[in-house]
């Protein structure tokens, strides 16, 4: 397992996918890129079931899905049960 490190990844971008994602879920790409989540992870861990080189970056509410090899963040997620249980109560927009 390889130690995650912002300074050793390509420049990061968000993908559509993400973008995507983070609307459906009221999540702000601020949010995703300035709240530390890529730059000062509190857990990190490998994750290939989707593809390569994937490792999951996570800090406060939110955890990303990156490609280390490509600096591509795929996906935004809520870390807790709680939060994709209140998501879910919200209604439609």
């Amino acid at each position: 397992m390889f130690q995650f490190n912002a300074s050793q990844a390509p420049r990061w971008y968000l993908t559509s996918h993400l973008r995507r994602r983070a609307a459906e879920r009221g999540i702000t790409e601020d949010e995703v890129m300035l709240m530390g989540v890529l730059a000062d992870p509190e857990v990190t861990y490998e994750q290939e079931t989707f593809g390569p080189n994937r490792q999951v970056c996570q800090r406060g509410r939110l955890g990303v899905v990156v490609d280390r090899s490509t600096g591509a963040v795929i996906t935004v997620v809520f870390r807790s049960g709680q939060a994709w249980l209140a998501q879910l109560s919200k209604p439609a927009t």
